[in-house]
């Protein structure tokens, strides 16, 4: 491992990631400083080399409800699928509500999408690989594919293709009343009181907001908790801020106040210019002649975006003659992809590798 580089572009780390079961090597780059600390995003180069010898790259934004996750672990197919395809991955960190909103959530990814278009190639030719910037896929999952969705809509140069797993396209829809485990929503007053809970929630301090939270209720791999990462270049451990966070999350979630919080609904003098809001945001209000084709993958058993999302963006998408693929998966829920590790699985030959296709076909038009 390299250490910090100091740099115009400052390439944090170059590591072998051999306990997560992800692609090796990875580069881990600042795009973006913010009041609250720098933004990172992590790159994987492919060495599958491409018919033209040149390759796209994949731009990834991870889930968690726009109030956690991890841009570290993309799903296995998002990262390996791809790069064994000749598909180099870039994955995007980006900051969390309550303390910023959409707006600057969005804001995040496109700065890190116009970081890639002013650097990714020159970071890439000084690691022996061709990368063409005007073929790139925006590929996310639920909150991610969300912000993907919309990335394909406003992003210059243009997206070529998207990959929308599970992802909001109608913000104006309610969502399903979630029903947690009762224990998972207990809250953790050893972390935070309810009283801090609701201040935190209307704090709106971007100084406060954190870009880094996994899943605290599942166990940490060791990549994020001692993996021999310079202390000094790299953030992802877990500390009390961290726990904080997830408890933002799993408190806001289970009360199903998501959408109202990451949009600010208290900031709006009405209840129209919040649902003006929610629908200037709705990617199924941005179609038009010029959107990208587009994948969409979506567990059949959704309980918390609702599969017809989906398929009524796909109806757009057709009226439009948007070239579209639709892979509905039967007994999976909001999660689906999530297994999907092993090119031997069954799912992997059923829906991994028609999806693959595509993404090569599209980004190649």
């Amino acid at each position: 491992m390299t250490g910090c580089i100091k740099s115009s572009v400052q390439v944090v780390d170059v590591a072998r990631s051999t306990k997560s079961g992800l692609p090796e090597p990875f580069l881990d780059c600042v795009y973006k400083d913010t009041p609250s600390g720098p933004l990172y995003l992590r790159i994987w180069p492919s060495s599958t080399v491409t018919p033209s010898g040149v390759s796209p790259w994949a731009f990834n934004i991870h889930g968690g409800g726009f109030l956690h996750g991890d841009h570290l672990r993309p799903m296995i197919w998002h990262s390996r699928g791809f790069l064994e395809r000749g598909i180099h991955v870039v994955s995007i960190s980006y900051r969390f509500a309550p303390h910023v909103s959409f707006r600057e959530i969005l804001g995040d990814c496109l700065d890190a999408y116009a970081w890639c278009q002013a650097h990714l190639a020159n970071i890439m030719r000084r690691h022996g690989r061709r990368i063409d910037m005007d073929r790139c896929v925006s590929v996310g999952g639920s909150a991610g594919g969300t912000l993907a969705t919309i990335i394909g809509h406003i992003a210059r140069p243009r997206i070529r293709c998207v990959v929308n797993c599970c992802g909001i396209i109608d913000l104006t829809k309610p969502l399903p009343a979630i029903r947690p485990d009762p224990t998972f929503l207990a809250l953790n007053e050893d972390i935070i009181t309810e009283e801090k809970l609701q201040l935190e929630i209307r704090s709106q301090s971007s100084a406060r907001a954190t870009s880094w939270c996994p899943n605290l209720s599942e166990d940490l791999p060791p990549e994020q908790s001692e993996d021999g990462h310079d202390p000094s270049c790299t953030p992802w451990v877990v500390t009390r801020g961290t726990k904080i966070q997830f408890e933002l999350f799993k408190q806001i979630f289970g009360r199903n106040l998501m959408i109202p919080v990451v949009f600010r609904r208290d900031n709006f003098v009405s209840d129209k210019a919040y649902q003006d809001e929610l629908r200037s945001f709705s990617a199924i209000n941005m179609v038009d002649e010029s959107y990208p084709p587009t994948i969409i993958l979506h567990g059949l058993e959704d309980d918390i975006v609702q599969v017809e999302q989906s398929r009524s963006f796909a109806r757009v998408l057709k009226k439009k003659r948007i070239p579209v693929r639709e892979v509905y998966v039967p007994d999976a829920g909001h999660s689906v992809g999530l297994s999907w590790k092993d090119e031997n699985q069954l799912e992997w030959k059923t829906y991994v590798r028609p999806m693959l296709d595509d993404i090569v076909l599209f980004s190649s038009a």
